[in-house]
């Protein structure tokens, strides 16, 4: 196979495939030793069937059916268990095949916001002179992908104390102010996000599993349904959805004030002045730099974070960043890589300018894997710079929207 040319190498795979359909249904040793075999060259198979540099040796739309067919046959070999599961998730995040596109029923529909596996190519907005601003369409749409841990929220330097050695500030003082913030995130998800219902379940994206939704009237709905943390049915993802849904409209519509008895409140706006005098002003520079973004109605934000999704709506919700980021437009890689959740930011705004907004090297390279430029945010000067350029933009165009200013949801801590 290494010697074919891309093109060529599907018909084996699918070839593979046939032999390994015919073989599960005789049980005896020789189809076992062939299955064994596959299951151990499982890796190297997928690889060369999708190498990381296949968009540079076909088009996009052979490449888009080239990912489409291996998604197919993993998912086949995951539905029937012809091989372990977790070996099949872990090929797949490793030749970048979204994971809940092979672990889908293969009779599901696709949902909108998941059409194609391969995103158009991102285009690159120049923000260095006024005048490299000033060449992009007035009507561009750009995506700002934020990096939600220690970029938008610096949580995890606060309890794990890397904030306060690499600022001179008092360790213990900042993992104290951390360590607050995180009971805050998990009592809230617990009291209002279902998040003792969830255990392992993640998916990428709050509307990943939107189509098992039946719509039905959740008024009088007994969520003790027996969802129990794992999903091994339909009906599993329906009880899910039907979570995800309350949790969606709470997201968008509900102020957090009136979720929080008043001391609690109190409390927590507390606990935000003090991370935010503790952080220099981190939090609410970005809570700026962030409505800044929304004057311009072609501007977007969204974020992505390696940690599970309802516990990262939670901290939005916490943080008071929920007006400012659409619920589904945040994004969680906790079970899949970095890569194949910018390839699903990429396939669900299309063509558009992006840019992500991070700290982190791993960041970085899953970001121009795919061709979206990384800007580095670790300083307050780095969000003044970036809050400039993007009101550049806003005045150049002529253009705002108003309606972030009236949100019931604004931040109420300041």
């Amino acid at each position: 196979m290494p010697k074919l040319p891309l093109k060529q190498r599907m018909p084996v795979l699918f070839l593979i495939d046939s032999l390994c359909q015919t073989n599960i249904s005789r049980p005896d040793n020789d189809s076992n030793s062939y299955l064994a075999q596959t299951a151990a060259n499982m890796l190297d198979i997928l690889s060369l069937v999708c190498p990381s540099d296949a968009y540079r040796q076909i088009d996009e739309s052979a490449l888009t059916q080239h990912i489409e067919g291996a998604t197919k046959v993993l998912r086949c070999w995951f539905t029937r268990r012809m091989f372990p599961q977790e070996l099949i998730r872990d090929v797949a995040k490793a030749v970048h095949i979204v994971v809940e596109d092979v672990e889908q029923s293969p009779s599901r529909k696709r949902s909108p916001h998941e059409s194609a596996p391969l995103p158009p190519r991102p285009k690159e907005l120049k923000l260095e002179q006024e005048s490299d601003v000033k060449q992009q369409p007035k009507n561009e749409k750009v995506v700002y992908i934020w990096i939600l841990d220690d970029t938008l929220i610096l949580l995890h330097s606060l309890l794990n104390g890397t904030f306060a050695d690499r600022t001179g500030k008092d360790v213990s003082v900042g993992m104290e102010l951390g360590e607050r913030m995180d009971r805050c995130i998990h009592a809230f998800a617990q009291q209002h996000m279902f998040f003792s219902d969830l255990g392992n379940i993640n998916h990428t994206n709050i509307d990943a599993i939107a189509d098992f939704d039946d719509g039905l009237d959740l008024r009088n709905y007994d969520f003790k349904d027996g969802l129990n943390g794992t999903i091994n049915s339909a009906d599993d993802n329906r009880k899910l959805a039907y979570r995800y849904r309350i949790i969606k409209n709470l997201y968008q519509k509900v102020p957090l004030a009136q979720l929080l008895p008043h001391s609690e409140h109190e409390e927590l706006s507390q606990n935000l002045r003090d991370i935010d005098q503790f952080c220099d002003g981190w939090l609410s520079s970005v809570q700026t730099l962030l409505r800044s973004f929304q004057q311009d109605k072609y501007a977007i934000n969204c974020v992505l974070t390696s940690q599970p999704l309802v516990p990262t709506l939670a901290k939005c919700i916490v943080s008071e960043l929920s007006p400012l980021i659409p619920v589904d437009c945040v994004f969680s890689s906790a079970k899949a890589d970095r890569r194949s959740c910018f390839l699903k930011i990429l396939n669900k705004f299309g063509s558009a300018v992006y840019y992500t907004l991070g700290n982190h090297r791993e960041d970085e390279e899953a970001s121009r894997s795919v061709g979206i430029p990384f800007l580095q945010l670790s300083r307050l000067e780095d969000l003044d710079c970036l809050k400039a350029k993007a009101q550049e933009i806003v005045e150049w165009r002529g253009v705002s929207k108003s309606f972030v200013q009236n949100d019931p949801r604004s931040p109420t801590w300041k």
